[in-house]
C-alpha cells in the first residue's frame, strides 16, 4: 500500500515556496544527510551536496552527482545534463492544457503530438492516511529567524505489512526572510528508512540578467535533441520534483 507519504515528504522538501515574488530568485547550496540503524551498534550514513536554482516563475536549476537538471516552464524547456561529457538533452515540456494524463511529462519536440499514444490507465489509489501538524515555535535555524511546524502521519496495522502501527515525523523549519517562504531545514524520520535531513546553505539573492543566465545553455554543451534514452534519473528529480 502507498501511503501519502510521499506527498507530505514530496511538499515538506521544496526548498522554495514563492509567494509575491516576481523580480528575484534564490542560488543555494543545499545538503542532504541520510542516516539508518543496522543493528544495534551500526549505521549507515549517506551524504549529497549540491546547487540549487529557483525564481517565482517555476524555473529550476539543480546540480547533483554530475548532472545538471533545470526546468523551464517559462521557456518551455527542460535540459538534463552529463557534467562529466558536456552531453545536453534538451525537450519540450509537454502543454498541460492537453487533456492527455502527461502533463509535466517530456516529450520530443519533433514528435506529432497525435503520434503520441495515451497513457495507461493507473491503478486505483487508496484513502490517504490522515496527517496531523503543529506549530513548533519560532527559532534561529542556519542563521535565520525561522518557524517550525510539525507533520505526523501514523501508518495502521497492516498497511505496509506492519504487525504495529507506527509514526513517520517530518520537521519543517521555513523563513520569510527573503521575501517568501524558504525551507531552510526539513527532518524527515521514519521508522523504517531512517531520518533524512535536508538543509538549504548559504542562500543568496539572485536577479535579472544574473538569474536568467542560470537558466541559459552553456556555450560549451553539445546539444542533442529529446530526453536522454535511457532516462537519466537521480537524487534531484526525487528531491526537488515540483
Amino acid at each position: 500500500m502507498k501511503t501519502t507519504t510521499t506527498a507530505i515528504v514530496m511538499a515538506a522538501a521544496a526548498l522554495a515556496t514563492q509567494t509575491a515574488w516576481t523580480a528575484e530568485g534564490v542560488d543555494a547550496e543545499f545538503v542532504v544527510t541520510s542516516e539508518r540503524a543496522v543493528g544495534p551498534d551500526n549505521m549507515i550514513r549517506r551524504e549529497m551536496a549540491g546547487r540549487y536554482v529557483a525564481d517565482a516563475d517555476g524555473r529550476m536549476r539543480v546540480e547533483m552527482a554530475g548532472q545538471t537538471t533545470i526546468n523551464d516552464p517559462v521557456a518551455g524547456l527542460v535540459w538534463i545534463v552529463d557534467d562529466r561529457t558536456g552531453r545536453a538533452n534538451r525537450a519540450t515540456l509537454a502543454d498541460s492544457s492537453e487533456p492527455r494524463e502527461r502533463i509535466g511529462a517530456v516529450v520530443h519536440p519533433d514528435l506529432d503530438p497525435d503520434e503520441i499514444p495515451p497513457a495507461p490507465e493507473r491503478m486505483p489509489r487508496p484513502d490517504p492516511l490522515p496527517v496531523e501538524q503543529s506549530p513548533l515555535g519560532t527559532e534561529t535555524v542556519l542563521g535565520q529567524i525561522a518557524t517550525g511546524t510539525l507533520y505526523l502521519q501514523t501508518v495502521p496495522v497492516g498497511a505496509v505489512g506492519n504487525v504495529e502501527p507506527y509514526t513517520i515525523e517530518v520537521e519543517v523549519w521555513k523563513t520569510d526572510a527573503f521575501g517568501f517562504d524558504l525551507h531552510l531545514r526539513t527532518v524527515v524520520r521514519d521508522p523504517v528508512h531512517g531520518t533524512t535531513t535536508q538543509e538549504m546553505r548559504n542562500p543568496q539573492r539572485v536577479s535579472g540578467a544574473d538569474l536568467d543566465a542560470l537558466f541559459e545553455p552553456d556555450e560549451e554543451w553539445t546539444v542533442v535533441e529529446g530526453p536522454p534514452s535511457p532516462p537519466m534519473s537521480g537524487p534531484s528529480a526525487i528531491i526537488f520534483s515540483r
